[in-house]
Parts: structure tokens; sequence; C-alpha cells
């Protein structure tokens, strides 16, 4: 037997390569497979040998193992912080947000200070419509880092679910002056302006957002319903067909924020 926490002979080099940021993940899962089946480390050591193979199995495709990783770490230590944030994440992707929102909900319980974490939180709780704690992620967000370049859409789409138009219209023209390359961006302002019922400077906004991001379904699903109340049924139709096509909730998103064909 090794000593405690002691790597055997031939598992250093796995060991490196586990914790590295090896760019290739599927080394990375053979090097962390090694480390995980010598067992012979402490609890935070193993705890981080299981989340680093859960990353690269996430960045493989893997997400059911990534999540079982991440599960697996957490339980060797539950104050793992990080592990709940990616796991929280990954059960988003899946559509689990219940659980997803208790993870990253616990992840910034353990390590307030975690900008990833927080703003998760806030991404998860809007797209399940809770604008209320969207609004507080976000503020929490803001307060750790006043130049987020998220922080504001955040707010601005908190706003925009409360039916706070004119708030919502400040937040994301200060989002857009921190980050004018984001165009999703556009997309948000555009969901303003229609729900203020300007659908032409809502069009503008999504279509510019198309140019360079032909398949965002929130644009197009947004352009096919301004096309609609433009006059233009055949191309809006097209476009919310295409946007169901590549996320079918589409339209009860957009109710979310009280848009409506």
């Amino acid at each position: 037997m090794t000593a405690a926490g002691a790597l055997i002979p031939g598992i250093v080099q796995a060991q490196s390569g586990c914790v590295s940021q090896n760019s290739n993940f599927s080394v990375r899962i053979v090097e962390c497979d090694a480390v995980i089946a010598a067992g012979d480390m402490g609890d935070i050591d193993y705890a981080n040998a299981l989340f680093n193979r859960g990353y690269a199995l996430s960045q493989t495709g893997d997400k059911p193992a990534a999540i079982a990783n991440y599960s697996a770490a957490i339980a060797v230590n539950p104050t793992f912080a990080n592990a709940y944030d990616n796991r929280g994440w990954l059960r988003h992707e899946a559509g689990q947000n219940e659980a997803a929102l208790a993870d990253v909900s616990r992840a910034v319980e353990l390590n307030p200070q975690s900008q990833n974490a927080w703003s998760n939180r806030a991404t998860i709780a809007l797209r399940m419509g809770r604008f209320d704690e969207g609004m507080m992620s976000a503020d929490r967000l803001l307060a750790l880092n006043p130049g987020h370049k998220y922080a504001n859409a955040f707010r601005a789409r908190a706003f925009l679910g409360q039916g706070r138009l004119d708030e919502a219209m400040t937040a994301i023209e200060l989002a857009i002056r921190i980050d004018p390359a984001a165009t999703y961006m556009l997309t948000d302002r555009g969901m303003i302006y229609q729900r203020r019922g300007d659908d032409l400077r809502a069009f503008g906004d999504y279509d510019a957002t198309l140019r360079s991001t032909p398949d965002d379904a929130w644009a197009l699903y947004g352009r096919g319903l301004a096309q609609l109340r433009l006059g233009r049924p055949a191309e809006g139709q097209a476009d919310m067909a295409r946007a169901v096509t590549l996320k079918p909730d589409i339209a009860e998103s957009f109710a979310r924020y009280g848009i409506r064909p």
C-alpha cells in the first residue's frame, strides 16, 4: 500500500494530465480514468479528479456521463461549489430546470463570489419565467462586477418580463454599449420594441442579429412575428416555422415576456 494521498508509480504522469488544461479532452478522460482507478488519494483530490473527468466528458458531448461524474464529486465533497454549478448548467441544457436552479442556487450559497454561478442562475431563472429571481441574480452579478457584459442584459430581460419596458430599454442600451459585438442583445432590444408595439424597429434588430447568426431561433421568431404584423404573412410564417424547428417551445418562451401573435 502507498501512503495516504500518494500516487502509485506510473500514475504521476496521468495525474498531471488529468489536472492540466490539455485541450485534447479524450486524452484527459483517459488520464483521469487512471487517477481515479488508482484510488490512493484524499477526498478532495479524488473529487477534483471526478470533476475534471466530468468537465472533459461534457466537452466531448457525453453530458449524462459528465453529470454522473459531477454528482460523484459532490458525494465525495458536498461543498464543491463548481461541481454544483457545472452540473446545474448541464441539467438546464437537458431541460431539467428545477434541478438545475437548485444546483446553481447551492453553488452561489457555497461561493457567493462566483460570477459564473450567478450568471448561470440568472439565465436559468429567466428562462423559467422567474423574473424576480433572475433580477436578484443579475443584481448580485453587477455588485461583483459592474462592467459584466451579461448582467445588464439579464436585468433587461427581467424588466421585460415584469412589464417595466422603459427600465428594460435603459438596461439593454447599457448592455449594448458595454458589448456592442454581442448581436443577441439586438434580439433582446427587438423584443422590447415589439412589446411596445414598434414592430418596424423590432424587425430591424432581429434582422441585424440574423445577418450574423442565421439560426438564432429567438430572432427568427421575433422577425416572423414582426413581419406578420407589418403585413408580410408569407415571410413571417416562414420565419416562425423555422424558429419552431430550432426551438419547439419558442412561442411559449416569447409568451412569458408578454409577446404573442
